[in-house]
């Protein structure tokens, strides 16, 4: 933990945004340094054969990642609904992200409302054609 760290999550997710760039342009050097030092063809994963959607999608994880967080972040957490509860919630739907949870009584985690909440906002772009 960093206790001196101020910043909102806002800045939070658009430092992670920045990161997954930097993660991308990285293999992407480290990939032109592979073969220039080998020069096998044998490179893992040609990185300017990534599907450019595949980058929007990176670039889109980084910067919802905490979208699931309640008020307050991780003091929100005691107060997340379990695994039923959100069933209910949600009328069945998702299932299949909440059936990764083993119990029905296990507290819905940021990260599974954070899935959720980007599942619902792409298919209501979808609706709307965007």
């Amino acid at each position: 933990m960093f206790p001196s760290a101020v910043h909102s999550r806002f800045e939070h997710s658009l430092g992670v945004l920045h990161l997954s760039n930097e993660i991308l342009n990285n293999l992407y050097l480290n990939a032109i340094l592979y073969d220039k030092k080998y020069n096998d063809g044998n490179v893992f994963c040609d990185i300017n054969h990534i599907p450019k959607h595949n980058v929007q999608e990176l670039r889109l994880a980084a910067l919802l990642h905490d979208i699931g967080h309640g008020p307050m972040s991780h003091q929100f957490d005691s107060f997340m609904p379990n695994k039923t509860e959100l069933m209910k919630i949600l009328d069945g739907k998702y299932y299949d992200i909440l059936n990764l949870l083993e119990k029905p009584d296990d507290k819905v985690e940021h990260e599974y409302m954070s899935l959720i909440f980007c599942l619902i906002i792409f298919n209501d772009l979808e609706k709307e054609g965007k």
